[in-house]
């Protein structure tokens, strides 16, 4: 090799912002160069949306991969989805080395793996123990990880000791990203300056700075956030959610990585139940489909209506929810300002086993504790879906002085997917007597 391609090589290897710059042709912000050139081993990320964060660390992990020869990097996110969706952020900057590079670097590349010509490979994977348990890797990337299920348990006795073998051979890299959440994750834990990580913090101000977001678009979602997700989702600080009647270690306990939702054209057979919340002109109508198999309920499809959609298109989709899903034993809807014309409507359209519920505050008691105790039980499971699980999150709870438990929901948010769930799940509590006095 001539001595000034041997330089370049050297400096390829030697500095990340230098090999996005000239082989991924990325120009990176003034916090993502920080990022770039952390060689730290234990790096822990805490920035916030829309700021570049995993496509910082998509190019962290191609320049592990590409300068250094026969090792296995492994990404984890709390789902499939999100795992290929770091792998989506890989796609772009692939592309952008030249065509005849791109060949000499790469053999194959494919939806859940990347194969390298120097022997190295990338892997992405849901927050499956299952699924993890037996490799051994030199690079660990955890995407998403104050959203993980059982993470003590993933974190201390699976990825871990995937990094054991290769610590001896000076590699062992465990990088952690996230938008915070509550204080009792383990990436809240990892945030802090006793943690050993070194940590990067990027809120929306650095974002702005950067010309990544525009103070436009930060203002639309100081209006249309409540103030709590707006310091955790764009000030990237990690919140208490001491008055959420489903916390967020509650929700991601129940997230199920490998859980893939119907779409009404499928044709799946099972136990389904399905919920609906109605609303109209200020609120969204919704309709929740779970799936018992077992103890266990799924949420396994989440239709939400457009403002003003006439409750003759409801019906029309429940019914067709109805004809492809094989079986549907329950259906339980909102009728609370609505009356029971509705309940009439469904059934003359053939709809089966329906009921309609008027949420009193007693109603609302049975089918709130009812659901929380499947939770706590782990008899839930539900996609990773960050606007399902913001809306979980976001009901609020206080008990009245006649000890009665009363539900709201902070003035321009909305709660109609938690109750159509709500419902949907509630609708399984006859079958569940059913089978105890059996």
């Amino acid at each position: 090799m001539r001595p000034e391609l041997s330089l370049i090589a050297e400096k390829f290897k030697r500095d990340q912002v230098f090999f996005a710059e000239k082989l991924l042709n990325f120009r990176p912000t003034p916090y993502q160069k920080k990022l770039l050139r952390d060689s730290s081993k234990r790096i822990s990320a805490r920035w916030c949306r829309q700021s570049g964060k995993t496509t910082t660390f998509a190019i962290k992990i191609l320049h592990f991969a590409i300068t250094r020869p026969n090792v296995t990097v492994i990404v984890v996110a709390p789902s499939l989805r999100q795992s290929r969706n770091v792998r989506d952020k890989m796609e772009p900057l692939i592309n952008a080395i030249p065509k005849r590079i791109r060949r000499l670097i790469f053999r194959k590349i494919r939806r859940e793996t990347i194969w390298l010509r120097n022997g190295s490979v990338i892997k992405f994977y849901p927050n499956s123990p299952d699924l993890i348990r037996g490799e051994t890797a030199d690079m660990i990337y955890v995407d998403e990880a104050a959203m993980f299920r059982d993470d003590r348990y993933m974190f201390n006795h699976v990825l871990k000791h995937m990094l054991a073998t290769t610590e001896r051979k000076g590699h062992g890299y465990l990088y952690v990203s996230s938008t915070p959440k509550n204080m009792r994750s383990m990436f809240y834990e990892m945030c802090q300056s006793e943690s050993g990580f070194s940590h990067h913090h990027v809120t929306w101000r650095d974002a702005v700075k950067a010309s990544l977001i525009s103070h436009e678009w930060v203002e639309e979602m100081r209006r249309q956030l409540l103030p709590s997700e707006f310091r955790m989702e764009l000030e990237a600080e990690f919140v208490e959610d001491a008055n959420s009647w489903l916390p967020y270690d509650l929700i991601s306990d129940c997230i199920d990585p490998l859980l893939e939702p119907y779409s009404l054209d499928d044709r799946p057979s099972g136990e389904f139940y399905i919920g609906v919340d109605l609303g109209k002109h200020i609120d969204y109508s919704v309709v929740a489909v779970v799936e018992r198999e077992g103890s266990k309920l799924k949420l396994v499809h989440l239709h939400r209506f457009p403002l003003k959609t006439p409750y003759a298109n409801v019906i029309g989709y429940v019914k067709a929810l109805c004809r492809n899903y094989h079986r549907v034993e329950a259906v339980y809807v909102d009728q609370t300002g609505v009356g029971e014309y509705i309940v009439e409507d469904m059934k003359k359209n053939g709809i089966p086993a329906v009921k309609g519920i008027v949420l009193t505050m007693q109603e609302k008691e049975a089918i709130m504790s009812f659901l929380k105790q499947k939770m706590l039980n782990r008899q839930i499971a539900i996609p990773h879906d960050n606007e399902l699980i913001s809306e979980l999150n976001i009901e609020k709870f206080e008990v009245t002085s006649e000890g009665r438990i009363r539900f709201s929901h902070p003035p321009g948010t909305h709660d109609d997917t938690l109750w159509a769930f709500a419902l949907a799940v509630y609708a399984t509590k006859d079958i569940a007597g059913k089978m105890l006095i059996l």
